[in-house]
């Protein structure tokens, strides 16, 4: 009796793993490395008609019988994207760590230097809290977004592993 039980809350319960059968991937050429965009993830891209033009949508379904890929404005075709935009999370996660430092030191500095008429914030505290939120604003505007140009070396196809 119990393993007729374990057996029907399994069959129960693993009735939303397939859930997930149809995504879109961005694969390069002769890598293992892919990205994948599920239904209710958002995507940034550039369109073949409009290659200078960033949109920013939210995947609302995948439809894989007709190519199709619908998104919360419209739909569009896999070969209908020019380029690809995604967020380098790690670039990300420094650069604002080190801009909210020298936020802090600066911040806390002048506050310190209002506070007590004894200490006065010197050249090369400043230049600390300058430097490091530079360096963070900067890494965060060159490297923090990685572009995929749909051409020979990247491309997105839509994937079904569904099984029934």
């Amino acid at each position: 009796m119990r393993f007729q039980i374990s057996v029907l809350l399994i069959l129960l319960c693993s009735g939303g793993l397939f859930a997930q059968g149809v995504f879109l991937q961005l694969e390069e050429v002769n890598s293992l490395d892919v990205f994948k965009y599920y239904p209710g993830q958002v995507i940034e891209y550039t369109t073949v008609e409009y290659p200078k033009t960033w949109r920013k949508e939210r995947i609302t379904k995948i439809m894989p019988e007709d190519g199709l890929i619908i998104l919360s404005e419209g739909y569009i075709t896999v070969n209908d994207f020019h380029s690809v935009r995604r967020n380098n999370k790690a670039v990300l996660t420094v650069s604002h760590a080190l801009t909210t430092f020298g936020v802090a030191w600066l911040s806390f500095g002048l506050i310190a230097s209002v506070a007590d008429s004894e200490f006065k914030l010197s050249f090369v505290d400043a230049l600390i809290g300058i430097v490091s939120g530079t360096v963070g604003w900067i890494m965060r505007k060159l490297f923090g977004k990685t572009k995929y140009k749909m051409d020979n070396f990247y491309s997105l196809r839509i994937i079904d592993i569904r099984m029934f």
